[in-house]
C-alpha cells in the first residue's frame, strides 16, 4: 500500500450507537484513543461503500461486537492536530493515529476537533 497522504479519508468503526451524533457527526468518545494510544482506523478512500461495511463487519466479528457505524475523517483533519498515521500490515489498509498528548484534558481536546471534522454514518 502506498504512503499515507494528506487527501486519503479514514474510517474508525463504531460499536456504541452514542458514538455518532443526530446531526451525523462523530462523538468526541469516538475519537477518544484507547489506553496504549494507538487508535486503529482503516484506509477507506479507494475502497466501495458496500467493502467498507463488510471490513467494519470482519472488524466487529473479531472483536465479538455489534457494528453500530463508522466515522469517517480525512488525514488532512488529523495531522492539523499534530496526530500522525501510521500504516499498519495487518491487514494492509489499516493504521493507527498516533502520537497522542500525554495529558488527558489535551486528548480529549483533540477528539472532540476530530468529532467535529468527521462525518457519521449509522449502520442501517
Amino acid at each position: 500500500m502506498p504512503p499515507i497522504s494528506l487527501i486519503e479519508n479514514l474510517s474508525r468503526f463504531i460499536f456504541n450507537k452514542k458514538h455518532i451524533r443526530n446531526n451525523n457527526k462523530g462523538h468526541w468518545r469516538a475519537f477518544d484513543p484507547p489506553k496504549n494510544l494507538r487508535m486503529s482506523v482503516y484506509r477507506t478512500s479507494d475502497i466501495i461503500e458496500e467493502e467498507i461495511w463488510n471490513i467494519g463487519k470482519n472488524v466487529a466479528v473479531s472483536r465479538s461486537k455489534t457494528l453500530k457505524g463508522r466515522v469517517d475523517i480525512a488525514v488532512s483533519n488529523v495531522k492539523a492536530n499534530r496526530l500522525d498515521v501510521v500504516p499498519d500490515d495487518a491487514p494492509s489498509i489499516h493504521a493507527n493515529i498516533v502520537d497522542w498528548p500525554a495529558r488527558k484534558e489535551e486528548r480529549m481536546e483533540i477528539a472532540m476537533k476530530l468529532a467535529d471534522a468527521s462525518s457519521g454514518h449509522r449502520k442501517e
